[in-house]
């Protein structure tokens, strides 16, 4: 992989641990679970190296990570976020985008709305006939046919990064 001067190795915003990853994913054809769950965990320590409450993840039925919602006051939630955010991108980002490309679009749709609906049939939330464009039409109307709270959907939302939160999702409160 060559680098130059724009590269995410020279600017300093991604860090030599996931660089390594990337390298190594590019020879072996694809992103190791261990290693994806090993930038997660960097990233985790990031956060706390920082002073930080260590970050809350949410682990969906597929393997994937996601942050959880924050909630405390503005100034809390402000701290945590001009940390956690550059610790994001120096340890997870750019691997989670491919894993994330793996686990949820192993046919490479480019189409978004194709590659949810076949995450979805693949976790057997809808059936082979349901089509993009009946997720578009339910989407517009906000009328499901599927259960969208159910940890498949989740799953599959994530994968497609189109992951939603709900006013009843479990939140990090990092303090008042």
């Amino acid at each position: 992989m060559k680098r130059t001067s724009g590269s995410p190795k020279k600017s300093g915003r991604v860090s030599d641990r996931q660089i390594a990853i990337l390298e190594r994913s590019v020879q072996a054809g694809s992103i190791s679970a261990s290693d994806y769950e090993k930038t997660w965990a960097n990233y985790r320590q990031c956060v706390v190296d920082k002073g930080q409450p260590e970050p809350e993840l949410d682990r969906y039925s597929n393997g994937l990570y996601a942050q959880r919602g924050l909630t405390g006051s503005s100034e809390k939630v402000g701290a945590f976020s001009a940390v956690s955010v550059p610790c994001h991108t120096a340890e997870v980002l750019y691997v989670a985008m491919v894993y994330n490309v793996q686990i949820g679009n192993p046919n490479l749709y480019q189409d978004p709305y194709v590659q949810f609906v076949d995450c979805l049939q693949r976790a057997e939330v809808v059936p082979k006939s349901y089509t993009a464009e009946d997720f578009q039409r339910e989407r517009r109307s906000d009328e499901f046919s599927y259960n969208k709270r159910d940890p498949k959907v989740r799953a599959c939302e994530v994968a497609s990064n189109m992951a939603v939160g709900y006013q009843d999702d479990v939140y990090q409160d990092v303090g008042w």
